[in-house]
This record gives structure tokens, C-alpha cells and sequence, in this order.
């Protein structure tokens, strides 16, 4: 098993480049069956590509602070990649990591894959200095459908509902909201979470630890996706219209939208690690569209047709 970069080797190399001025450039990944293409997330120009023996669209990640990208797809298992060269660094074909994966996320601190089994009705926690499952976090309610990693502990979305467990398997549990409603979005700030149901418009807010309900937050239309990257005290919410809205925390108002200018509907968002720039994604038409994310401008455009599954974004070579 060959060995990718690891952490402390990373942050020297972090450090040459902040203390050299020397520029790191993002890269955009777009998904596709069996791989995924590479594009400069400046001029979303095409740059390069990855590939997996695989006839399914494989679930991405990238780690938060090393050089590292993660794949999973039920053929190949857990597969991590050297970025930004793409060369495999290792390969897990564990059962228990191939079968009814439906997400995967790192830890804030970058020491462990969380992936959803949506088979098990758990969160899988694969350690990466181990290389092993460290532990499996139950998921009680309905099939799950979706993670994010939040400061407060990982939030799961659901059939029915909405769970925030505890990375640690012996709390578990810490809160769950539960719908006749899809919960299409999720998101938690600070000490409230932000939901989005299916057939109503705006986001109920929730006080944390007790789940006090606090309001509703306004949108334009349904909310599908929410995201707090890169927005300062707001958020940005995909709307089921096809666009983007931001909306401020601290002045609880609108801020700027984005429709893509009638050419696209957009599916998903994805951050870019810094935060300054979105990339919104519209599978149907391979539309992707980079989007400031102060102004809400448009800062470049591409057309990708065949692509599927939402994008991610890392810190790519230097320029």
C-alpha cells in the first residue's frame, strides 16, 4: 500500500507557500461514472481527469487541511487519491466501506472519514492514521440520505427527519427533529440549526442544545441546499427554483441572488476552501457556473456535459 502525503509533511509545504507569496490555485473535481474530471476552478477549464475501474459515479471528499481526496463507489470500496496529481495513495475494500454508502465527509480536524451507510443506519468512522473503521455511530430513524460535518457534531439528514450525533459512538444521539415533511436542507451555525422542508418556503430555525424553535427565516422559494462557507455572518441557500440566494444572519435580511442567467438550474453548490467563490451546479444541462460569494457575480462558465454528482473543491497546484 503505497503512502500518501501526510499531515506534518503538508503543513511545511503550507507553510513555504504562505511565506513565499507563492499563489495556490483551486481545483474543481465534477464526478462522473467511473472517475471525474479536473478543472482549474479559475477559468473552470478543463485540466485534467482521474479514472476507476467503476460503472457508478463515485461520492467524493476532500480533506480539510492535507493534500488528499477520497472516493468511494460500491466496486472499489474507499480509495484515497494525491492531490493535485490524482494518483491513488491507497485502496480499502472492506465490505463494511463498499456496500450502501450514500456520503462521505472528513472531521473538521482531518483525522477521520465519516461515511453514511445507509445499509447499516450508521456513520462509519474510518481512521486515517490507523487505516482502520474506528468505530460505527448508529443512526436511529429513518434510511439516511445525507451528512455534513458541523462544529457541534455531524448532522445526518434523513427519511422523516434530521439527526445531530456526537462523533463519539458512547454519546450518540444528541438531537433529533422529525418531519411528514422531506427535510431537503440542512445546516448548523453556531448554536441554531437551519432546516428546509419540502412544500414550504424559508428555513425553520432551532435554538441548540434544547431545539427551541426560534423562527423562520425567509427565502424566495423552497430551500434544497444550505451552506454557511464563505458568506461571512450569512448563509447561501439553493432554492427550488434553480437559484441562489444569500441571506444575513445578523441583519436577517436578503442579500444577493444568483439565477444563472436563465441558462441553468442549478442541483448543488459546492465552497471552495478559502470560501470566496461557489461553484453551482446544474446536472442536467452540465452547466457549471463559479459565483462570487460576497457579491453573488458571475466570475466564469463552463459546460460539461455528461458530468454527475455534486462537485468538491481543494487547494490546487501553485502558480
Amino acid at each position: 500500500m503505497r503512502v500518501w502525503l501526510g499531515l506534518e509533511q503538508f503543513c511545511v509545504l503550507l507553510v513555504v507557500f504562505l511565506f513565499s507569496g507563492t499563489a495556490l490555485a483551486d481545483g474543481v473535481v465534477v464526478p462522473r461514472k467511473g472517475g471525474g474530471t479536473v478543472l482549474d476552478g479559475a477559468t473552470l477549464s478543463e485540466v485534467g481527469s482521474f479514472s476507476l475501474p467503476s460503472e457508478s459515479v463515485p461520492l467524493l471528499a476532500v480533506h480539510p487541511v492535507a493534500p488528499i481526496m477520497a472516493s468511494s463507489t460500491p466496486e472499489q470500496g474507499l480509495v484515497f487519491w494525491n492531490l493535485p496529481s490524482f494518483k491513488e495513495a491507497s485502496r480499502h475494500e472492506d465490505p463494511l466501506l463498499k456496500d450502501g454508502i450514500v456520503d462521505l465527509a472528513f472531521s473538521h480536524d482531518g483525522e477521520s472519514l465519516y461515511l453514511l451507510s445507509e445499509e447499516l443506519r450508521a456513520v462509519i468512522v474510518f481512521d486515517l492514521k490507523s487505516s482502520k473503521v474506528k468505530s460505527v455511530i448508529a443512526v436511529a430513524g429513518g434510511s439516511p440520505q445525507g451528512l455534513e460535518v458541523a462544529e457541534a457534531g455531524l448532522l445526518v439528514r434523513q427519511q422523516g427527519g434530521v439527526s445531530l450525533l456526537s462523533p463519539s459512538p458512547e454519546t450518540g444521539l444528541l438531537i433529533q427533529f422529525r418531519y411528514e415533511e422531506k427535510v431537503q436542507a440542512a445546516q448548523v451555525v453556531g448554536s441554531h440549526i437551519y432546516l428546509g422542508l419540502q412544500g414550504q418556503t424559508g428555513l425553520w430555525v432551532y435554538r441548540l442544545p434544547e431545539g427551541r424553535t426560534v423562527g423562520l427565516l425567509s427565502t424566495e422559494a423552497e430551500a434544497t441546499q444550505v451552506s454557511a462557507k464563505g458568506t461571512g455572518d450569512g448563509l447561501v441557500v439553493l432554492t427550488s427554483s434553480g437559484g441562489l440566494e444569500a441571506r444575513s444572519l445578523s441583519q436577517g435580511g436578503p442579500g444577493w441572488t444568483f439565477a444563472g442567467g436563465g441558462s441553468y438550474r442549478f442541483d448543488s453548490f459546492a465552497s471552495a476552501p478559502h470560501g470566496r467563490v461557489l461553484y453551482a451546479q446544474d446536472v442536467d444541462t452540465g452547466g457549471l457556473v463559479a459565483v462570487d460569494s460576497q457579491s453573488g457575480s458571475e466570475l466564469a462558465r463552463a459546460s460539461l456535459p455528461g458530468s454527475s454528482g455534486p462537485v468538491v473543491v481543494f487547494l490546487g497546484q501553485a502558480r
